[in-house]
């Protein structure tokens, strides 16, 4: 076994090399780095291989290196725009009043529509109006089962009919919603 204590002074050359290369002060200073070097010694040391030929020290700055470049990229860092500089000085805050022609106070906040409650509205409008599209008693059908929340059993009693049929009315209409919305 590789005594990783020896071998310090190479985690440290490598570490320098790896520092200077990429030029990582704004996101990992010197001592990260090192420690990251500190690691793939270790790992270095617990899998080399005297038998394949490559000497210790070869072995380790490949692994260490490898070890910090996979280190960095498994991080996702994403600089924040004060760290990168590129802070913008004309942001405009959501508070702000907007001009309306209604003479009513409206911030940016209130005219911006959220995008999950944009697609629920769409949505709703797309399906009444393939809804009407449909024979009256697959509408009913559907409008007693999904939107007032009948059984089908229910909706049999207030037909006269079967639970089969309503089944039926309620699988043609899914159908011919399906095919009226896509």
């Amino acid at each position: 076994m590789i005594d990783v204590q020896d071998h310090l002074g190479l985690a440290k050359l490598q570490a320098g090399r790896i520092y200077k290369k990429f030029q990582l002060s704004y996101r990992y200073d010197f001592d990260d780095i090192l420690q990251m070097c500190h690691v793939g010694l270790i790992k270095a040391a617990q899998k080399f291989d005297k038998t394949k030929g490559y000497t210790f020290s070869t072995y380790a700055l490949s692994l260490m290196y490898g070890y910090v470049l996979n280190t960095i990229l498994r991080d996702k860092y994403y600089p924040s725009a004060e760290r990168n500089g590129s802070l913008n000085s004309h942001v405009l805050s959501l508070d702000i009043n907007v001009n309306n022609s209604m003479d009513k106070e409206v911030t940016y906040k209130d005219a911006i529509m959220d995008k999950q409650e944009f697609y629920t509205e769409f949505t709703g409008i797309l399906v009444r109006t393939a809804l009407e599209k449909l024979p009256s008693k697959h509408r009913e059908v559907i409008k007693l089962r999904y939107f007032q929340g009948k059984t089908q059993m229910q909706i049999a009693k207030l037909f006269g009919t079967s639970q089969t049929t309503i089944g039926r009315f309620e699988k043609e209409g899914l159908t011919k919603l399906r095919r009226y919305v896509s």
